[in-house]
């Protein structure tokens, strides 16, 4: 399961962009795209087996 980039105002206040972004000196992806990739993570996981 993928988990959450540390969180700090700088990738915060750099709203959403298209892949990843230097922040601090470290490479984060969008905030808000990381966010919804671990929604549809859970949902994929959640619905996977069912009938």
């Amino acid at each position: 399961m993928r988990g959450f980039s540390r969180l700090d105002t700088g990738s915060l206040l750099a709203e959403d962009y298209p892949s990843s972004r230097k922040i601090a000196g470290k490479t984060y992806p969008s905030i808000y795209r990381e966010y919804a990739d671990c929604v549809a993570d859970g949902i994929v996981q959640t619905y996977h087996d069912k009938p």
